[in-house]
C-alpha cells in the first residue's frame, strides 16, 4: 500500500516508498465513474516512469486500470483550510480497510495518499455495479439470486471475522468484479467501525430502509446490524418492496416504520393480477432465511456465518438449489425494487470545482488533461463503492446529525425516491452472466472463485 504524506495516516502504510510521494507522481487520472457528497471515484492507471502520454505509451495499454476514491479534505466553510474532521474520517476508513486485508468478496485497497487537500484511496476496479449486473443476467430467479446473496454473505462474514461492522450494507455498496467479472464484492467502508474488545457500537449510521431496529431505538449494536441490512436486500429483491413500507416515502417515515414494526412485512411479492400462475412462488428455504434474518431481536438473529449454513445459502454455494424446479422470474421484483428506491442512480458527469483542481494537478505533472466523463456513456458505465466520505464509493461523509439526515429534503427521481444517499461508487463496464445458474460459473464454491435507481439517502450518522 502506498504511503501518505501525513503522519496520521502512516500506521496504515507499509511500503518502502517515501511518505512524501504524491498520488499524481504515481497515477494518471481517467474519467469520473462515481460521485457523492464529499468524494468522487475515477479510473486511474499506474505510471511506471515519467509522464504518461495516452496514445504514445504502448506499454500503458497493458497496465491494469484501477479506481481511486478522491476525498475532498477542505473545510466546507473555509476552503483554504483542511478539515480535521474529514482527515480523521479518512484515517478511520483506511484503518478499517487495512484490517480487512485481501478477500475475494471485498474491494481491495491498493494505495493510499494524502496530499494537496485530497485523500486518494486507490482500489481495484470492478466490472460493474450490482444493478447493472443483475439487469444483464439472462434470467433472474431464486436459483441465480441465491448465488448472488451467498457471495454477499461471504464478504459480510469476512468483515465480521475481522471485527469490522460495515454499517451501510445495501445493494449500491456491492460491485461485481474479479477474474471474468463474476465475483460479488462489498465496498465503501466509509461508515464502518471496528468492534471494541468489550461492548458494542453506538450511533445511527447507514441508509434508512436498511437500518436495523436496535440502532434506530438508540440501543448499542454489533455485527448483527449488518445481517439485518443484508436481509432487507434479500427481501426487496424477492418481494419487490422493503419489509417496512410507510405511506410517506421519506427517510424519517421509513425509520419510524422500522421502529414501530408497522405495517409488518407480508413476505409476499407485490405483483399484478395478470402475473404468471407461479409468480407468487418462493421456496420455503428462501422464506425461512429472510424471516430468520429479519428477527427484530438481535440476540436471536443468526450471524452472517450461521446464515451461510442455512439450506438456501448452502445449496446456492453448491449450485444445486432445488434442481428441476421451474422458478418464476424475479425480474419484475428487480424493477419494483428500483421504483421503491433500493438502488440509487447518479450521473457522475457534472463538473465541480474539485474536477477543475484535479485537472490542474494532472496537467502540472503529466501535461495531459483528465479525459472527459460522458454522461450515460461508455466512460461512465457504472459506479463502484468507495471508501471514506459519502458512502459506498463516495463513502467518506461529513458526519451529520441524525435528525438532519431524516429531515433533509429528498428529491424524486424517475425510478423512485432519493433517500439522501451520500456515497461514492466506482463503476465500470456492465457484466452479463452474474448468478446465471445455466452458465459455467453458476455454481459457486466456498472459496468464492468465480460464481457465479434511485436511492434512499445514505445516512451518515451520529454517534450517541
Amino acid at each position: 500500500m502506498g504511503c501518505a504524506s501525513s503522519e496520521t495516516l502512516k500506521p496504515v502504510c507499509h511500503s518502502e516508498e517515501a511518505s512524501t510521494q504524491d498520488f499524481h507522481d504515481k497515477y494518471f487520472l481517467g474519467p469520473k465513474i462515481g460521485r457523492g457528497a464529499f468524494a468522487q471515484v475515477r479510473t486511474c492507471t499506474k505510471v511506471s516512469a515519467g509522464p504518461l502520454r495516452p496514445g504514445r505509451d504502448e506499454a500503458s495499454s497493458s497496465k491494469p486500470e484501477r479506481a481511486v476514491k478522491i476525498l475532498d479534505l477542505r473545510d466546507k466553510d473555509k476552503p483554504e483550510e483542511v478539515s480535521s474532521q474529514l482527515q480523521k474520517a479518512a484515517h478511520k476508513e483506511a484503518t478499517v480497510w487495512k484490517a480487512l486485508g485481501n478477500h475475494p468478496n471485498c474491494i481491495r485497497l491498493h494505495d493510499l495518499f494524502l496530499n494537496n487537500d485530497f485523500c486518494y484511496m486507490v482500489m481495484e476496479k470492478c466490472a460493474s455495479g450490482l444493478l447493472q449486473a443483475l439487469e444483464k443476467m439472462p434470467e433472474i430467479n431464486e436459483r441465480g439470486l441465491g448465488s448472488v446473496f451467498a457471495q454477499m454473505l461471504l464478504g459480510i462474514s469476512h468483515c465480521h471475522g475481522a471485527k469490522v461492522v460495515h454499517r451501510d450494507v445495501k445493494p449500491d455498496n456491492f460491485l461485481v468484479g474479479g477474474e471474468g467479472g463474476q465475483t460479488i464484492k462489498l465496498g465503501d467502508f466509509g461508515l464502518s467501525a471496528i468492534m471494541p474488545k468489550q461492548g458494542k457500537l453506538p450511533g445511527v449510521f447507514g441508509t434508512a430502509p436498511f437500518m436495523c431496529p436496535e440502532m434506530l431505538v438508540g440501543k448499542w449494536y454489533d455485527e448483527k446490524a449488518d445481517v439485518w441490512s443484508f436481509a432487507v436486500i434479500v427481501y426487496v429483491l424477492l418481494f419487490g418492496q422493503f419489509p417496512y413500507m410507510p405511506k410517506q416515502q421519506s427517510s424519517k417515515a421509513m425509520k419510524q416504520a422500522i421502529i414501530d414494526a408497522d405495517p409488518a412485512p407480508s413476505f409476499e411479492p407485490c405483483i399484478s393480477r395478470s402475473a404468471a400462475p407461479n409468480a407468487l412462488m418462493r421456496s420455503p428455504d428462501a422464506v425461512t432465511l429472510v424471516r430468520s434474518l429479519l428477527n427484530r431481536d438481535p440476540e436471536k438473529r443468526p450471524s452472517a456465518e450461521e446464515a451461510l449454513h442455512m439450506p438456501w445459502m448452502s445449496s446456492a454455494m453448491r449450485g444445486d438449489h432445488m434442481p428441476g424446479v421451474d422458478f418464476p422470474s424475479l425480474r419484475p421484483m428487480l424493477h419494483s425494487s428500483k421504483k421503491v428506491g433500493a438502488f440509487e442512480v447518479r450521473d457522475p458527469a457534472r463538473d465541480t470545482n474539485v474536477d477543475v483542481l484535479l485537472n490542474q494537478l494532472q496537467m502540472q505533472k503529466h501535461g495531459q488533461p483528465i479525459p472527459p466523463t460522458v454522461s450515460g456513456g461508455a466512460t461512465s458505465p457504472a459506479r463502484q463503492p468507495g471508501m471514506p466520505g459519502a458512502a459506498s464509493g463516495m463513502g467518506d461523509r461529513r458526519p451529520r446529525d441524525e435528525d438532519r439526515i431524516g429531515s433533509k429534503k429528498s428529491t424524486m427521481s424517475k425510478n423512485g425516491k432519493d433517500w439522501e444517499t451520500g456515497s461514492n461508487r466506482s463503476t465500470s463496464l456492465p457484466s452479463s452472466s452474474i448468478g446465471d445458474s445455466s452458465s459455467e460459473n453458476g455454481a459457486m464454491s466456498r472459496s468464492c472463485q468465480g460464481f457465479r435507481g434511485s436511492g434512499w439517502s445514505k445516512g451518515t450518522g451520529s454517534e450517541q
